[in-house]
C-alpha cells in the first residue's frame, strides 16, 4: 500500500511537482509527492521514502513534520517487510547555470515495536543543512487546491460505511449496494464468492479492534474518465487480538457530488521481529 504522486520538471523552467494532500488527526496538512520503496534501475530495493514539499527551513518544523509523516505513513511501509523510513523535505529551489536545482535535507527512522525512532546522526545532519539554506518556496499547485470539507465529507461517508462492515449484520450483498460507486458494485457482483470470502478474513483478524485514523488524503484523480470527480484516500489502523491491521478506503465523488465507496482493502501489518 502506498501513497503518492508523482514529479517532474525540466530545462530552466521551475520544477513542476505532483502531489496530494496527507491531512494528520490533528489536522495539519502536507503536500506529499511520494510515499513508498525506491527502487534503483536495475529494480533493486534501496529502502522506503516519505517525500513531501515543506513549508519552512525551520530545524523545528521540520523535525516535527519528519515525526507526524512518520506516524500517518510508517505503518504502511512496515507492509515492505522494511522496518526504517527516510523521510525527505523538499525546501525549494536554488538557480543554477543549468537550471533550478531541488534542495532537500532528509531524517532517518527505524521502527522498535510500534513506535518509530528517528536517528539522531541523520537529525544533526539534516538541522545543520536546513539552517544554511534559503531557497525559494515551491508554489501550490493551482489547479489542485485543497478542500477541506469536501475531504471530511469522504471521511464521513467512510466511517458510514465502516459502520455497515463493523455490524456485521446486513448480509454481505447488501453491504456492497450501499454507499459504494457503480464500479466497486460490479466488482462484487463480478465474484460474489470472492467478496463474501473477503468479509470472512475480515472476521478472522477480529475486525473492527481499536481503531484510529492515521490519515485522510485528497488525491489527484486517476484511472478516471470523468474529469469534474474528486478522489481521496482514508487510512486506518487497528489492534486486534490478531494484531495490526491496515484498512483503507478508495473514495469518490459521483455527479451529484455526493462522496462513496470506490475500493476497499485491508492487511495485516507483518510482527516485529523477536529480539534476541
Amino acid at each position: 500500500m502506498a501513497a503518492c504522486g508523482g514529479c517532474g520538471g525540466n530545462g530552466r523552467d521551475r520544477p513542476q511537482l505532483r502531489y496530494d494532500y496527507l491531512v494528520t488527526p490533528g489536522n495539519q496538512v502536507f503536500r506529499v509527492l511520494k510515499a513508498g520503496p525506491v527502487t534503483r534501475g536495475s529494480g533493486g530495493a534501496v529502502g522506503n521514502v516519505i517525500s513531501y514539499i515543506a513549508q519552512t527551513p525551520a530545524p523545528s518544523v521540520l523535525a516535527q513534520d519528519a515525526e507526524q509523516l512518520v506516524a500517518a505513513l510508517g505503518p504502511e511501509m512496515e507492509l515492505t517487510g522494511d522496518r526504517s523510513v527516510a523521510v525527505e523535505a523538499l525546501l525549494g529551489y536554488e538557480s543554477r547555470s543549468a537550471g533550478p536545482h531541488l534542495i532537500e535535507t532528509s531524517r532517518s527512522f527505524k521502527a522498535e515495536g510500534d513506535r518509530w525512532v528517528k536517528s539522531a546522526e541523520t537529525e544533526g545532519e539534516a538541522d545543520a543543512r536546513s539552517a544554511l539554506l534559503s531557497p525559494t518556496r515551491l508554489e501550490d499547485d493551482a489547479s489542485f487546491p485543497y478542500h477541506s470539507a469536501s475531504l471530511a465529507g469522504a471521511a464521513a461517508a467512510a466511517i458510514k460505511w465502516i459502520g455497515l462492515l463493523d455490524t456485521d449484520t446486513h448480509e454481505a450483498d447488501a453491504i456492497a449496494r450501499t454507499g459504494v460507486d457503480p464500479s466497486f458494485r460490479a466488482q462484487v457482483e463480478a465474484s460474489k464468492q470472492g467478496w463474501r470470502s473477503l468479509l470472512q478474513q475480515r472476521r478472522n483478524l477480529d475486525l473492527p479492534g481499536e481503531r484510529r485514523e492515521l490519515y485522510r488524503m485528497q488525491t489527484r484523480p486517476r484511472n478516471f474518465k470523468k474529469t469534474d470527480v474528486e478522489t481521496a484516500l482514508i487510512q486506518y489502523e487497528s489492534k486486534t487480538d490478531a494484531g495490526r491491521v491496515l484498512e483503507r478506503f478508495m473514495m469518490a465523488t459521483d455527479a451529484s457530488g455526493a462522496w462513496l465507496v470506490s475500493g476497499y482493502l485491508f492487511e495485516p501489518i507483518p510482527r516485529a521481529p523477536s529480539a534476541k
